[in-house]
């Protein structure tokens, strides 16, 4: 995936809760389908910012749709809050600056992804693409263990396994050309 670099990172400062989108796009979410499950977590511990609903399309179809995100290890913050700190830090106001610096990225992840569902649906409602075409790349299939796949990653392993046997043109090789500008 791409990294986009740039002073600033999204929603970096905001001061309105993310709780307050989250129940923006829930109640989208419920207006446009048959919403089954809404969760939503900010699990610092597991190091991640993780969220997931399944939703019932207008045909019938289940899907479930999920986001997992790592945040920064506690230890790059704490790195990072020493290097920006104008005065010297003790390793527990270090810790400290890092855990809040953690908890705010977290809130910013929170934030990014609500944003992103939204626009999704929005897509799916302008008829831009289907709900489905909306979606792909954050279905999530569950192996006989229960444990949640995105099925974009299983398909490119796939993909790329069937490359290597020399079955199929590599991931990229099946892109479409660049228009011309």
């Amino acid at each position: 995936m791409a990294e986009v670099k740039s002073g600033r990172r999204p929603y970096e400062g905001t001061e309105v809760a993310y709780e307050k989108t989250q129940q923006e796009v829930v109640k989208l979410l419920g207006k446009h389908f048959a919403v089954e499950k809404a969760s939503w977590a900010v699990p610092l511990v597991a190091k991640k910012v993780a969220g997931a609903f399944e939703i019932e399309t207008k045909d019938g179809v289940r899907l479930t749709i999920g986001y997992e995100v790592p945040l920064p290890a506690l230890e790059t913050l704490e790195r990072e809050v020493r290097a920006s700190s104008r005065t010297w830090l003790n390793d527990d106001q270090a810790r400290k600056k890092a855990e809040a610096e953690q908890e705010q990225r977290a809130r910013e992840l929170h934030r990014c992804i609500l944003h992103d569902v939204k626009a999704r649906i929005e897509t799916a409602r302008a008829g831009i693409e289907t709900t489905e075409q909306a979606f792909m790349t954050r279905y999530v299939a569950f192996d006989k263990n229960g444990a949640a796949h995105p099925v974009g990653e299983v398909v490119m392993a796939g993909l790329r396994q069937l490359a290597a046997k020399g079955l199929l043109p590599s991931p990229t090789a099946l892109l479409p050309e660049p228009r011309a500008a």
